[in-house]
């Protein structure tokens, strides 16, 4: 019997059975053999084995992506695997993108095929699906036997030296690569045939993958301005001077919070721009100029508006991927509905 594949898993600390979000911060670990859903893979593979689990908490994966990638060197100088299998992270945002980036470490870096398990609106889908091989997942756990059946198949298949052949091609999200190809008719013949298609009430398919976006109703405020309180949300970059939460400069993963009660304005000497997509100087001469608080103030004292809400958010919003700007976007608002703001000043760059 030829020698099996080896495969190294790796998994979050709640699919690793260390703990939940209590374990967020769970430095990376090595186990021998199939740790959880490893196990299900590991009975399902035929060609290979899972020869040992990496599991690393959410928090520290995120955190400090070069210490797992350094702890995965070890791991590959130790056992030499073939492959390097991560997750399924389904929707898990956090999970998601060290499922990402280690496949990408274990491609660029290292040489070793790859693959993750992610659902469409993993904000990691978007930001690495160029660099790596990501197999489409549903949302959540409850399709864990569905992707580990898939990852199996795909895994059981490798020995033409790839993951992704014309028979799974389906399983994965496109790379957005385009490729040329000739067919038998024109680009105009299989326009018409499109065209005849939807005219009769049917169903066609462009050559072109499409972005989906989903229209939102427009939100009206229901109370007058004078009794409604309004915050302040920026994607310009503000951040205090030393940038001490470390906000990304483009590609944000991450909102931050600032507490701006009794501030009359934001002072220069106090704030500064973490944003690689506009000239800054204006805006560093005066933080007002990108979020107006010195003028909300004035409203305030005067009436026009019942309150400035005490906190002031800002992310970064150049090269950022659309589902990590709807998954912030979404957190944002969740947390201002939950702290009673009626209403949002938004500004950009």
């Amino acid at each position: 019997m030829a020698e099996k594949y080896k495969v190294i898993h790796y998994l979050n600390q709640f699919f690793g059975q260390i703990g939940g979000e209590d374990s967020a911060y769970q430095e990376p670990l090595y186990k021998k053999g199939p740790v959880g859903p490893g196990n299900l893979l590991n009975s399902q593979l035929e060609n290979a084995e899972v020869i040992g689990t990496i599991i690393c908490g959410d928090n520290f994966a995120s955190e400090n992506p070069e210490k797992l990638v350094s702890f995965f060197r070890q791991v590959i100088a130790d056992e030499k695997p073939d492959i390097l299998v991560a997750g399924p992270a389904f929707n898990s945002g956090r999970y998601g993108m060290a499922c990402a980036n280690l496949c990408k470490s274990a491609k660029n870096l290292f040489g070793i095929a790859c693959l993750a398990g992610l659902f469409e609106g993993n904000p990691a889908v978007d930001l690495f699906r160029t660099d790596i091989d990501i197999l489409r997942t549903k949302a959540n756990a409850a399709g864990m036997k569905e992707a580990i059946h898939n990852i199996s198949n795909v895994v059981s298949d490798f020995s033409n030296g790839d993951l992704v052949s014309d028979a799974n091609r389906n399983l994965f999200f496109p790379k957005g690569k385009l490729k040329n190809i000739f067919d038998k008719d024109t680009a105009s013949d299989r326009a018409l045939h499109i065209l005849k298609l939807l005219v009769k009430g049917g169903e066609a398919a462009t050559e072109i993958e499409l972005p989906h976006i989903v229209n939102h109703e427009k939100a009206v405020l229901k109370k007058k301005l004078s009794e409604a309180e309004i915050a302040l949300v920026t994607d310009g970059g503000l951040v205090p001077v030393g940038n001490p939460e470390r906000l990304e400069s483009r590609g944000a993963s991450k909102f931050l919070v600032f507490d701006i009660t009794g501030s009359e304005g934001l002072q220069k000497d106090k704030w500064s721009i973490n944003h690689e997509g506009y000239d800054k100087q204006f805006v560093l001469e005066d933080p007002n100029r990108l979020v107006p608080l010195d003028a909300l103030r004035y409203f305030e004292k005067t009436g026009k508006i019942r309150k400035v809400h005490q906190q002031v958010i800002s992310t970064t919003g150049v090269a950022t991927a659309r589902a990590v700007c709807e998954k912030l976007g979404r957190e944002i608002g969740l947390m201002l509905q939950e702290q009673n703001v009626d209403a949002v000043i938004l500004t950009s760059t």
